[in-house]
Parts: C-alpha cells; structure tokens; sequence
C-alpha cells in the first residue's frame, strides 16, 4: 500500500473512531471545557476522567490552555479534526553580541495523535542572507527541504511578495508529525547587516504572514507563529476499525454533542449547523452562533425605499399638475388676448412691419422700471435708450409709458381691454401724423414768406368802369385768386 493509501487511512480512521469516542463521551459534570476563552471539546480535556488519552491533555495555566506533555500552546480546537498551536521561530544572528547558534535551530515535538497539516501550512523564510531548511521523518525516512533568500539593497525588496528577495516560501509534504529548522547565513549578514542583521524561518498557517521590508530588521519582534495540526484517535487500518462493531459504529453528532445553537443536521462524520430565517451566523456554540438579522438596519432601509419612492411619485404628481396648469393658463391668455383685441393689435403691428417695433414681456418691463418705480418718480427718460428720446416725442413716450402702466398695474374691470389700447395707440399715432403735417406746413409757409415777392391784382369793385388797385400780400390759401363779388342788387 502506498504512502498516499496510508494517509487517506489515517484520517478516515480519525474520523471514524472520533465519532465513536464521541458516543462515550464521560458524563461527568466536574469536566472542566473552558480554559479562558478556549473551549475544549472531548476527546480533550483538563482533568483524568475528562480525556480520551493523555495525548489529549489540556493543561489550564493562569487561563493559557497548553497541549501536553509538547507545552504548545493551543489557540483552537476544531471538531473537524483541526487544532491551532503556537510554533516558536528560528533565528540566525551571527553579528549580534550573545547570539547563541543553537538559536538558528528549532525542533517541533512529535505528537503521537497529530499530523502537521500540509494543506494548511507553509515553510518561510526571511532574511537578504539566508538559506533556510526544514527536516521531518516520513515513513521511516528522512524529509529536507528549504528555500533560498537573497538581495543586496533594500530597495530591492517588495513588500507582500516572498518570491525570494527578501522573503521566500515553499510547501510541507504530507504525514510528518514533527519537523526541524535550520539556518545557514552565506556571508554571515556582512554585507546587508545595516538593514538585516538577522535571517528567520518558521512555519505558519498560510495567510497567517503578510512580508513587510521591515521585517528584515527584526520581524517585527514576532516571536511564534499559528501552525495547524490534523488530530485523529487511532492508527488503526479501515479493514481493522469495521472488526469492532462497538468502535465502527453510526454516530449522530447532533445527538452526542450537541454542537449547534438551534438547528443541527447530521453528516456522515461530522454535523451541520444552521440558522433560521431572519438570524445569521455559523450556528456553532463555540462559535458564532446564531444572532438576529439587524432588523434596525433593515427598516431604515425599507423606510429610506418608501421615502424615496414616495419623493418620486409626489415630485412626478407635481409636474404632471403644473404641466396641465401650464397648458391652462397658456390657452387662457390666448383666450384672453382674442377677445380683448389682440388679433386688432397684432395686425395693426403686422401693417407697420418695417417699423422696429418690440414688443416686451411684464417681467423685461418690471427689470427695466425697477417695478415701476421709475415711472411713478417721473425718470423715465433715464431708462431708455438715447436714440429713441428726443424733444418732439417725450410727451408721447409719457403718453405710452402710462398706457403701459395702467395694462400692467389696473386689475379687473378697470383695466383697458387690447382693443381699447390698440385705439388709443392708433389715436396717438394720428394725431402725431397730423401734428407732423401741421408742422411741415408751417414751415412751407414760412418759407414762402421769406422768399416770395409781393403781388399786385387788379380787384374790380365797382359798378361800371370805374376800378381801384388794391396792393394785397400772400393768402393762406395759396395758388387761388380772390374772385370779385358780384355787383350787389
């Protein structure tokens, strides 16, 4: 049978007579299970009576739970056949004042029930000088293998990486039940001993070291490391165990141990626990066991979801009625702006279509008469343009402005309709054509004084033959002679 046959053996085995021991589990109630927060579940225990074999001694120590006769120190004990202990590290500093060299070597004890787990741990070494190895028995034989760390600079070096600057790592084989370190500096640290005076090596469980630069310098002063162990009760062969009806037998663990805070189901060599719709956790009562889900949380979040579903459902409420209200008051303007003229003012403006005519909104009035103040203290010439004013047309530009005030400003009944405005717009601007023409005539006939000479016109006003010559100036009806009165009768 193969090295590999043996192994699988070995843990079936485990398991198997695990389950077993379980049913025989002392019932008695002065079994200590607690060692500060370390819980110790059987085949282990503190006291005779309470362990399955001396192999599984806890020893309680001012609450630090020790594993005898090894004095390892046990940080876990796991019913799937795992245990956590503390492993011491070597270390070779050939430059430092007292450095003794049995330090660069370190063995683990040989632990009759226990494998060291090769899926669970890793070899390390650290250090710009340093070659590191590690030795186990396998089957009879001797196990060595090691890795290499140099580097020259500490610039060199990245931290997290072990790829062999600085830091390197490598795999355990499977089966070995103790283990040897050694390390060998190559050139003693003389040549990197300003930023690594030492080189280290240890085993750990994997993901239990993260490599710094730092650690170069002193390992951050670490001196032990988790390492984890597979445990089983027996060395017995599977064909052997089923010989003992009594030992080989169907456990319920659920039943034995009672391992589960709630619920527990039963599994082929060991157990499941679960937790019950609206609690979390792993159900274990050496674990985490099974708590409520953070219903405080939960609501805040369903009461944030509705407030924001509701904030969106008012906000599109809200814009779907000021769109319809916009609409309304869109077709009452038009509304308005028909009967009250509108179509007479818009095609009055339409008939001055060269003229640079604007037509302004109640807003753009309001900003340019500073609400109408401007108005009511007479500054209208100060907010118009320049180009619009000039002498002959401030009184009508006064004229318009409180046209467009009593728009603006008169409510109800009071106020002009459009086609009032438009009447008066048109008044105004009559009657500035015909001031415009009185004017022009004014001047023609100026004029025409100034330039023309006197006429004479013979006026008959006799009867008879008789006549009078009468000197006569400029009519205001020009172009037309005064024709002589008939004679009277």
């Amino acid at each position: 049978m193969g090295l590999s046959g043996i192994l699988l053996q070995q843990v079936l085995l485990g398991a198997t007579i695990l389950a077993s021991i379980a049913a025989a589990e002392p019932t008695n109630s002065s079994c200590i299970r607690t060692c500060g927060s370390l819980q110790i579940p059987y085949p282990f225990g503190t006291t005779e009576g309470c362990y399955l074999d001396p192999s599984f001694l806890i020893t309680c120590n001012n609450s630090t739970p020790f594993l005898s006769p090894s004095n390892l120190t046990v940080l876990n004990i796991s019913l799937d056949g795992e245990i956590r202990v503390s492993s011491s590290i070597a270390r070779d500093c050939p430059n430092e004042p007292g450095y003794n060299a049995s330090e660069s070597v370190y063995e683990f004890p040989t632990l009759k029930y226990f494998l060291i787990s090769s899926t669970k741990n890793k070899f390390t070494g650290v250090g710009c000088d340093t070659v590191a190895a590690i030795e186990g028995m396998l089957a009879e034989e001797n196990y060595v293998t090691g890795c290499l760390s140099l580097c020259k600079r500490i610039e060199s070096v990245r931290s997290g990486s072990c790829n062999g600057i600085g830091c390197c790592q490598t795999y355990i084989t499977q089966g070995m039940r103790s283990f040897a370190m050694a390390l060998i500096s190559i050139n003693n640290h003389s040549e990197v001993s300003n930023f690594n005076p030492c080189g280290y090596s240890f085993v750990t469980e994997e993901g239990a070291y993260n490599f710094s630069s730092s650690d170069l310098a002193n390992l951050r002063n670490r001196e032990t490391f988790p390492v984890v162990l597979d445990w089983a009760v027996g060395n017995e062969t599977c064909q052997d165990a089923k010989k003992n009806l009594i030992s080989y037998a169907y456990i319920n663990e659920c039943e034995t141990s009672k391992p589960c805070n709630m619920t527990c189901t039963n599994t082929m060599g060991s157990f499941i626990c679960h937790c019950p719709k609206g609690y979390e956790g792993d159900g274990m009562k050496n674990g985490t066991g099974c708590r409520p889900i953070a219903t405080h949380y939960r609501s805040i979040a369903i009461e944030l979801g509705i407030g924001i579903g509701l904030s969106l459902l008012l906000l599109g409420g809200f814009s779907i009625y000021w769109g319809l209200k916009r609409r309304k008051l869109i077709k009452l303007k038009e509304k308005v702006f028909q009967q009250n003229g509108g179509l007479m003012l818009q095609q009055q403006l339409s008939n001055h279509i060269d003229s640079p005519t604007k037509i302004f909104s109640i807003e753009e009035l309001k900003r340019a008469t500073n609400n109408y103040n401007e108005l009511k203290e007479d500054r209208l010439l100060q907010i118009l343009d320049n180009h619009i004013v000039n002498d002959d047309n401030i009184e009508d530009l006064r004229e318009v402005a409180n046209l467009v005030k009593r728009c603006l400003t008169v409510s109800g009944e009071d106020r002009p309709s459009m086609k009032e405005v438009a009447m008066e717009l048109e008044g105004l601007r009559i009657t500035k054509k015909r001031q415009r023409e009185k004017a022009n005539l004014y001047t023609e006939e100026t004029e025409y004084l100034l330039t023309e000479p006197t006429h004479y016109f013979s006026i008959d006003v006799g009867t008879g033959s008789s006549s009078n010559n009468t000197a006569t100036g400029y009519d205001s009806i020009r172009n037309h002679l005064l024709q002589p009165p008939d004679d009277g009768r």
